[in-house]
Order: C-alpha cells, then sequence, then structure tokens
C-alpha cells in the first residue's frame, strides 16, 4: 500500500475533526456510546498531529521561501486562536470564555518550523551550538506559552526534519511517540490510579500513535491530488467555528 500527500492530508482532518466533535459533545456522546467505545473512537483523533507534523518537516526541506512558509504558519495561527479558544472553553467549562495568548496546535507547528530553520541558519554561520540553544529556547517558549503538544512539539517536528534523509528517520520517530506516549500510563496510574479507564486510555493513544507510526511509513514523496493548499490550512479554524456554533445551537 502506498499513501499520497494528499490522502495523508485527508486522514488528518478527519482525525482533527472527529477528535474535537468528540470532546466537545461528550456530555452527550459519552452516555450513548459507552466510556469504552467513547475512549476508542477518541483516541483516533492522536494521528491529527503527528500526520502534520510530519508534513510540515518534509515541507520546510521543499519549500523555495523559508519565509513565507513561517509567515502563513504564524497567520494561520493568529486566525485560529480565538475559534480554539472557543472550543476549548467549551469543552471545558460548558461556556466561552476568550483569554490572550497564542496556543492552538498552529503555533506548535509554527514553533516547530522555526526550530528547522533557526537550527539551519545556525550551522550555515558554523555555530551549530547556537542552533542547539535555540531550538532549546524554541521548545521552553512553547512550554511557557501552553501551546498544545508544547515542547514535545516543537522537538518532535525538528527531529522529524533534522532526520529527514537518514535512515535513522523512522526509529527516531517511533521512540520518540513511544516516549511520549508511553508515559501517559504511568502518570494515568498516578493520577487516576489503577483503573481500568486510565490504562485503557492511555494505552488506546499509545496504539494508535505507533499506528500512525506505520502508517505514515506507507508514504513514499508521492503528491497525489494537487490543489487546494490554503484549504487544509483554513479547515482547522473553519471547523472549530463550525463546532462552536453547533454547541451552542443544540446544547
Amino acid at each position: 500500500m502506498t499513501l499520497t500527500r494528499f490522502q495523508l492530508k485527508i486522514f488528518a482532518i478527519c482525525s482533527m475533526f472527529l477528535d474535537h466533535a468528540m470532546k466537545i459533545f461528550e456530555d452527550v456522546l459519552e452516555p450513548a456510546m459507552g466510556q469504552t467505545l467513547y475512549t476508542a473512537v477518541l483516541s483516533l483523533g492522536r494521528m491529527a498531529f503527528l500526520i502534520f507534523a510530519f508534513q510540515l518537516a518534509e515541507g520546510v526541506w521543499h519549500t523555495r521561501n523559508v519565509r513565507a512558509y513561517l509567515k502563513r504558519l504564524f497567520g494561520f495561527a493568529l486566525l485560529a486562536e480565538i475559534p480554539f479558544q472557543m472550543v476549548k472553553s467549551l469543552i471545558l467549562t460548558g461556556g466561552i470564555s476568550l483569554s490572550f495568548g497564542l496556543t492552538n496546535v498552529m503555533m506548535t507547528l509554527f514553533l516547530g518550523v522555526l526550530s528547522c530553520v533557526a537550527y539551519a541558519y545556525s550551522v550555515q554561520k558554523d555555530r551549530r551550538d547556537m542552533g542547539k540553544f535555540a531550538v532549546f529556547l524554541i521548545a521552553l517558549l512553547a512550554e511557557v506559552m501552553g501551546t498544545d503538544y508544547g515542547g514535545f512539539g516543537v522537538v518532535f517536528v525538528f527531529v522529524l526534519w533534522y532526520t529527514w534523509h537518514s535512515p535513522q528517520r523512522w526509529r527516531a520517530m517511533f521512540w520518540m511517540i513511544l516516549f511520549y506516549y508511553g508515559l501517559w500510563i504511568p502518570l494515568a496510574l498516578l493520577s487516576w490510579g489503577i483503573t481500568f479507564a486510565a490504562v485503557f486510555e492511555s494505552a488506546m493513544y499509545l496504539a494508535v500513535s505507533l499506528g500512525t507510526w506505520a502508517l505514515l511509513r506507507q508514504y513514499h514523496g508521492e503528491v497525489g491530488r494537487k490543489g487546494g493548499k490554503y484549504a487544509f490550512y483554513l479547515f482547522y479554524p473553519v471547523h472549530l467555528l463550525c463546532l462552536a456554533g453547533a454547541y451552542c445551537l443544540v446544547m
């Protein structure tokens, strides 16, 4: 089986929509589906970030204009913040509230790409150590800002970019996923106690993430259907607005 870039994007946006829809309508869906099935379906949302990070790491290598690439990501991060905060507040409190900040996943992806660019620039100037420090600072910034996936998200994009042309790429990605999601199991047990729900949710997150890793290995650089470049960027804020609107109408 071979997957194209376009097909991977479809997987990612479907996963993202499912994740947000399941969370925002949790009060209705979880009782109707049962906790086990609800958790299993919700875990499919872990696919989105891994695929988007993978494609952006590739994009840094192929883009002809890195500055324009960064500006586009930052612009969509700004555009998506209010819809993101609306949905986040609905999930957490059941009401809409806004706060100052840039915490949506587009900001994490922007910082991830920025870390790649900063490191590459430092290497060109023969300042490799400075580049490593820049990556650390950018990852720390993501943690301080509280962006989705935080410093891990930044480092994940950077490592994928750094190892893109190396035979170690898949191994590095595998171990990063195992490290990040593998930690969910002991942390969940420490936080919630040894319960079936805690173990099952953590195990499902890890299983889906490793399944996504296997899925990405079926991609061999084929673009697939062309066009609609900005449509995928716009999908993020637009679907958040639609979900927030649907919640306000229905709930």
